[in-house]
């Protein structure tokens, strides 16, 4: 990745434009990972003699030094690295991110002249290196201008080694299209596709996509969601949208979060047979009974979350429903989920309150037999990455921020699972078909 930014108009000593022979003022002091461990840094001086411009096509060579250096050439910041942040062993330690970044903030950006111009191209090793505290939160990996959480604008050139997705298609700077490689002169498709199944899915984003993505121990594994490969999303017999609202008291700081689902029928052995079924069943005929050789799953059809207060959820809400009609939204009970239900239900939306008779931890692992059992597809998108990566992380501990959209998640699966035969292999047909009929909490 390759970020271009103009600062903001942070102080500098007075000087010229020119580097002064005989005293440095422009010297960035170098920070070694030893450094960065101990949380101190050393400041030399060594000025930079000449620049000058070579109008002729020549070799160039890239010098390696034994600790990084950098500097200031015709006010261009220059960095000498690899990398901040230099593997995993570096990304995975908060003692060295914070050391980096603060590095960043009172070493380097003092520094700067107003209008001057820094160039840094790094790999993203974790979504909480330098770039992803410089970038906003929700950003998608569009190139172009970016408005960063501070407020200065940067200009982002985010390359992923393979087009997958339509979004990665339409963001990249490159105008490739899905399939196509960065760098084909030297790099082969074969050679790429051979990476990505050796590689841990971690490596992979992190060293060729520009999408870090952190080592997952929690409760709902990414490694358990299945991708749809196709185009669309498959036609869908039932659909729901669930809600968790974040306007309790104490809360205001917490998100409000949606997911949207679709059950569809399924043929493990490839084979979608959603069409002939929908086909052949009668309108009276309860859909729940499926034929067999496959089993119902549910897809990820879209997901949002955002800070706002009530009166634009409740707005949102009714614009949600309009548009993709679910057959049921589903809010968890508390003071706004509560309202939220009552204005959606004035409006004619099939709205229904959640109860909840668990924790969170308990409802998680509960929800986690229908991932883990190979239920839940995705469609590869930056959107459903972020969904997928906020799971792998989310505690399900009450209080503990991140757990929004999990929730919603959680409550998704456990509902789909208890009425709409979201069909676990180890279980057999007759409890399924008991538990599919039978109202339960929701109702």
């Amino acid at each position: 990745m390759l970020i271009e930014g103009l600062s903001s108009g942070t102080s500098h000593k007075p000087g010229s434009n020119r580097q002064s022979l005989v005293k440095s003022g422009n010297h960035v002091p170098d920070m070694s990972p030893e450094a960065a461990w101990r949380g101190t840094f050393q400041t030399e001086g060594d000025p930079v003699v000449m620049v000058e411009r070579i109008c002729e096509p020549t070799e160039v060579y890239d010098l390696e030094v034994d600790t990084t250096h950098c500097f200031f050439a015709n006010d261009l910041l220059t960095h000498n690295c690899d990398d901040l942040i230099r593997g995993f062993k570096d990304a995975d330690s908060p003692t060295v991110r914070n050391s980096t970044w603060n590095w960043i903030l009172g070493d380097l950006r003092p520094r700067m002249k107003p209008r001057a111009k820094w160039i840094y191209i790094t790999t993203r090793w974790h979504s909480d290196d330098p770039v992803g505290r410089t970038l906003p939160e929700n950003w998608n990996g569009k190139s172009g201008w970016i408005k960063a959480r501070d407020g200065e604008w940067w200009y982002v050139l985010s390359f992923v080694a393979i087009i997958e997705t339509g979004e990665e298609a339409e963001f990249d700077p490159c105008k490739r299209k899905i399939g196509d490689i960065l760098w084909p002169e030297w790099y082969t498709k074969k050679m790429l596709t051979q990476e990505r199944r050796t590689q841990t899915r971690r490596n992979w984003n992190a060293l060729y996509q520009q999408k870090p993505r952190e080592e997952e121990g929690g409760i709902l594994k990414a490694m358990y969601w299945r991708p749809w490969l196709l185009p669309g999303p498959p036609r869908c017999v039932y659909v729901i949208s669930v809600y968790d609202t974040a306007m309790e008291e104490g809360e205001e700081n917490d998100y409000s979060a949606r997911t949207s689902w679709g059950v569809f029928w399924f043929e493990d052995d490839g084979k979608s047979a959603n069409e002939l079924v929908v086909a052949q069943r009668k309108k009276e005929e309860p859909w729940y009974n499926p034929p067999t050789g496959g089993r119902y799953c549910c897809i990820l059809l879209e997901a949002w979350q955002d800070k706002i207060a009530f009166p634009v959820l409740r707005m949102l809400a009714k614009n949600h429903y309009r548009q993709l009609k679910p057959d049921r939204v589903l809010v968890e009970k508390k003071v706004s989920g509560h309202s939220l239900i009552q204005e959606l239900k004035r409006s004619g939306v099939p709205a229904y309150g959640i109860q909840v008779d668990k924790s969170k931890y308990a409802r998680a692992h509960t929800a986690a037999v229908v991932l883990e059992d190979g239920c839940v597809f995705y469609m590869p998108r930056r959107w459903s990455d972020e969904v997928i990566e906020r799971c792998a992380r989310a505690s399900f501990v009450k209080g503990d921020p991140g757990n929004d959209m999990p929730d919603t998640v959680v409550h998704a699966w456990n509902y789909l699972r208890k009425h709409w035969h979201l069909q676990i292999e180890s279980e057999d047909d007759e409890e399924e078909e008991e538990r599919g009929n039978t109202p339960g909490l929701f109702d």
